[in-house]
């Protein structure tokens, strides 16, 4: 029902420079063009390793880490170009400040702004389990106690904000270096899941910032010509369509979505 990463943060590209003047936006674009080409990274852990080719099983293991660090230095520099595109966002959009001075951050702001956003409309399809998906993983490799403490803010930025607040830990044990790379498991298998929790941390920062848009871009009915990547003619939808729909499969009825909660 998803599509793919790149294709999802490729189409809020295509949302966002369709709009009538979307010179505004520009630098949230690029953030996002970058995201949506990244191929392959390239790691080579023995480049440098003069004692390989001395044992089989310090063999195994060497060969089986690079595998995971090439799979997750290529999953967290697509997090980290998306983690951009948001920043860029949040100068744009600049929530209000939470109302306790001692609550406030740029993203506790933007998570509260989110809850308060959709108080009264649904999400958008897909955060809540991916932001699942995220957990469940990270709580493996960030550490369950800063997962969950994260979680525990649940009562303060709601379904709608709560995913931008936990997959920044993961920005912030990046950035502060304290995450713990990816090891083979103990029978030197590439085994590990910080492959799927950056990519999962991927999507819920996607889906957030298309919540982010739908909160902040006025007027919502601007029609948006969408979907020339599809292989059909481009039809004019209402923006708020085109945010909502645009990490979606298109399907036959992809420009008759419910809309209902939003009433």
């Amino acid at each position: 029902m998803l599509l793919p990463l790149h294709k999802h943060a490729a189409r809020i590209v295509e949302v966002l420079a369709l709009r009538e003047d979307p010179s505004e936006w520009f630098g949230v674009c690029e953030w996002l063009q970058v995201a949506s080409s990244l191929e392959a990274v390239t790691v080579n852990t023995g480049r440098f390793n003069s004692s390989y080719g001395w044992c089989s099983s310090a063999d195994e293991y060497d060969d089986a880490r690079e595998e995971l660090l090439r799979k997750f230095v290529h999953e967290y520099s697509i997090f980290s170009f998306i983690w951009g595109a948001i920043e860029s966002a949040l100068t744009l959009i600049d929530p209000p400040k939470h109302p306790i001075k001692a609550k406030r951050g740029k993203i506790r702001d933007a998570a509260y702004y989110l809850r308060t956003a959709f108080e009264a409309r649904a999400d958008i399809t897909g955060v809540t389990e991916e932001v699942g998906k995220f957990c469940k993983a990270a709580r493996s490799c960030l550490g369950s106690k800063s997962v969950d403490a994260r979680l525990a803010e649940l009562s303060e930025f709601g379904g709608a904000g709560i995913g931008l607040y936990v997959v920044y830990e993961l920005r912030n044990q990046f950035a502060h270096g304290a995450i713990e790379f990816p090891e083979p498991d103990e029978e030197n298998r590439p085994i590990s899941a910080h492959e799927s929790m950056v990519s999962s941390a991927s999507r819920v920062a996607l889906l957030q910032l298309q919540m982010l848009l739908l909160a902040h871009l006025q007027p919502q009915e601007e029609p948006v010509r969408y979907g020339r990547e599809l292989g059909a003619g481009s039809e004019e939808v209402p923006l708020y369509t085109a945010l909502r729909a645009c990490h979606l499969e298109r399907t036959d009825d992809f420009f008759q979505l419910s809309l209902l909660a939003d009433a």
